[in-house]
């Protein structure tokens, strides 16, 4: 019942991330269109500042040149500072985002998520060196013994790939690339016999 709720929490935080992911692509659209109609009105202004330079010289006031000058640049420019501010805002929230998907062995993001027993997530490949080195299938994070087979993580795979498309690169494939899952099985057989064994040996000393 745990798992089930807690595949349906991803789930639902699956759906969540992936409207705002989709909210976040119009936005992005819409301020790209609304920079290049701030650019567009820009050169228009500039042409209409060189056509109404040769009256400008012969203005006597030059505070009223610099005035309407200072109040046409700060019309188009503001608005445009201010679409650059949000666009920054933005990658700071995917930035955020990716910090949070880390996995905390190689401190990168996941590559290829595997869940325990425990519920905490790891890269597979750094699952693998894990248990190869400790002699054990002990969770990373907590230390709990992981009976099962770590389980790929589906929901968190689809969340990642929406980040990678938000932020226009592919995923990570240096960790991936030799990657082979049938070692989990060879790790989890080679501990029952291992354990199988230490029985035995408790057994033949009594």
């Amino acid at each position: 019942m745990q798992n089930q709720a807690y595949i349906k929490q991803l789930q639902e935080d699956h759906k969540t991330l992936k409207k705002g992911f989709i909210q976040l692509h119009e936005k992005y659209a819409e301020s790209t269109a609304r920079v290049a109609a701030l650019d567009k009105e820009l050169d228009g202004c500039r042409k209409e500042l060189n056509g109404c330079h040769d009256d400008c010289q012969q203005l006597r006031d030059r505070a009223v040149v610099t005035n309407y000058v200072d109040h046409a640049l700060r019309k188009v420019c503001f608005p445009h500072y201010l679409w650059i501010y949000f666009l920054t805002c933005l990658q700071e929230v995917m930035d955020e985002v990716c910090e949070k998907l880390k996995c905390m062995i190689c401190l990168d993001v996941y590559a290829l998520p595997y869940s325990l027993d425990c519920r905490h997530v790891w890269c597979g490949p750094c699952l693998i060196e894990w248990f190869t080195s400790q002699g054990n299938t002990n969770c990373p994070g907590c230390r709990a013994e992981s009976i099962g087979q770590p389980q790929r993580d589906f929901v968190l795979s689809g969340i990642l790939s929406m980040v990678y498309e938000a932020q226009g690169r592919n995923a990570p494939t240096n960790l991936s690339e030799n990657f082979d899952p049938s070692l989990f099985a060879k790790i989890y057989a080679e501990k029952e016999e291992r354990e199988r064994y230490d029985v035995q040996d408790e057994l033949s000393r009594l």
